[in-house]
């Protein structure tokens, strides 16, 4: 399993945001839906070529002052063998305005689901890139990521799934100020091994299923058709990883967290935005202030109930 989300997360790292934004930033209307979901395969099977680069980067380490050290991925992909690597059941999906080619359009919103596997198991990932977002777009992304977090951490063996998955929402709705909450899909994801989709094991208000050590789940939290403001336009947004369950009290493993997801790394901006883009982002890191420390103030003068009203 790490391996296999240590193959998706470096094509999707570097190879998704890179394609994209050439794209999207040239107009370049000669990459299709089709065309690019098959490159992104292409680079998930090219392991090999991979593999050739670290062993030689690797040997250069070997020689007294040449050569630079193994990135994270580098240092997993070392051992990879690329005939162990295939592309899982579930095709790369890319979703954007035009259904023909790629062209974000006015909701600026590019998202991204694939699946690899290494052996026989399957590992999945999906990422949301925006190109010259407003605000509207900036909260809903960081309340979608607030959001996973939230599923990931409440997957602790020895709950009932439909209790994991209140508990995350439950949070969710308290830091939900601006609204989103509506537009979230009602489940969470769900397994993820030999199959690239375990249905028994959906994440959400009604599965009984008992949580154990060692499964694996696919955390996939979207928000579909939100309305921008003044405008009758709509985006939709996807974050997805592949976690693993593991003991009781431990935060589960990421094993796609080699795959940014951070506002800095999805937003990309025009040179004319990228002055204005980056004071946003500047000011939304001096003030560090969650949106759960803003309900704890609020709570304490005005009380719960006036909140969750």
């Amino acid at each position: 399993m790490k391996m296999a989300g240590a193959v998706i997360s470096d094509v999707m790292d570097t190879f998704v945001p890179r394609n994209l934004k050439n794209i999207v930033t040239a107009h370049d209307q000669s990459i299709s839906h089709s065309m690019l979901p098959e490159l992104i395969e292409n680079a998930i099977l090219d392991q090999a070529q991979k593999l050739q680069k670290i062993k030689v980067k690797i040997n250069k380490l070997n020689m007294v002052g040449v050569g630079v050290p193994l990135s994270p991925t580098e240092t997993i992909l070392q051992h990879i063998k690329p005939e162990k690597v295939r592309s899982c059941c579930l095709p790369v999906i890319i979703q954007s305005k035009d259904e023909t080619h790629l062209s974000p359009g006015i909701e600026n919103v590019v998202s991204c689901c694939a699946v690899s596997s290494y052996g026989s198991y399957c590992s999945f990932l999906a990422r949301t890139y925006l190109f010259d977002p407003n605000q509207r777009q900036l909260h809903a992304y960081r309340f979608l990521l607030k959001a996973q977090e939230e599923a990931i951490a409440a997957l602790q063996p020895g709950r009932r799934i439909r209790d994991a998955y209140n508990s995350a929402m439950d949070v969710v709705v308290k830091e939900d100020i601006f609204g989103f909450v509506k537009y979230m899909e009602n489940t969470f994801g769900m397994g993820i091994g030999i199959e690239s989709s375990e249905r028994y094991l959906k994440l959400n208000g009604t599965n009984e299923v008992i949580l154990r050590t060692k499964m694996v789940f696919r955390v996939a939290v979207n928000l579909k058709n939100v309305p921008l403001m003044n405008e009758n336009v709509f985006f939709s947004m996807v974050l997805g990883d592949t976690i693993i369950v593991l003991e009781k009290g431990e935060v589960p493993r990421v094993v796609t967290s080699l795959s940014q997801k951070t506002i800095e790394k999805v937003v990309f901006r025009s040179k004319e935005e990228s002055e204005t883009g980056n004071q946003e982002l500047e000011e939304h890191a001096r003030k560090k202030l969650k949106l759960g420390d803003v309900f704890q103030a609020i709570s304490g003068e005005h009380g719960e109930n006036q909140i969750q009203t």
